[in-house]
């Protein structure tokens, strides 16, 4: 089951994204995504550059909203992740990396959130079930199509390691009397 339905990924006024990324959104429809469009906002980035203030207005005065749909679309937009990578790449002893060499990737992964969360649930209208939020590392040669990793990455359950370390940390110094 997808997230968005099918027929909402078409490319809506001259956005090759399509509807799909505002309808993840709570209170979108199409109708809103071609009113806004109209004002020249046509992927979620450009939504998502606005000031709030300007939001809320181009989401009451042009879309219709009502103050609490507004305030409920920027809820949203804080919870929605920006994420950084930072990759490097080497094999053990040797300066370069040659055709056969063995290579260790390391990748920082940096999550920011507008509410300053670590893990949320993602707004997902359209899927029945509570959905959690899950990003994909791959290591892929763009120009074959070929995948030559993939990782799950859950930041949920980053944070709920770090809760059970430090609890069990605290518990044992408890248990030693420290």
């Amino acid at each position: 089951m997808q997230a968005v339905p099918l027929s909402a990924r078409k490319a809506a006024g001259g956005s090759s994204e399509g509807y799909g990324p505002f309808l993840q959104l709570p209170h979108f429809t199409e109708s809103v995504v071609k009113k806004i469009s109209r004002k020249k906002v046509r992927t979620l980035q450009d939504l998502l550059d606005m000031k709030p203030q300007e939001r809320e207005e181009l989401l009451t005065q042009v879309a219709g909203f009502s103050a609490n749909e507004s305030q409920d679309v920027e809820t949203v937009i804080e919870m929605m992740p920006s994420i950084s990578i930072d990759i490097t790449c080497e094999t053990e002893g040797e300066e370069g990396i040659q055709e056969g060499d063995i290579v260790t990737m390391h990748a920082w992964i940096t999550l920011h959130r507008g509410n300053g969360l670590i893990g949320a649930l993602p707004h997902a209208p359209y899927f029945p079930l509570e959905k959690e939020e899950n990003f994909w590392l791959l290591l892929a040669d763009s120009l074959s199509n070929d995948v030559w990793i993939s990782q799950k990455v859950n930041f949920v359950d980053e944070a709920t390691a770090i809760i059970a370390a430090s609890k069990a940390i605290q518990e044992l110094k408890e248990g030693s009397g420290c």
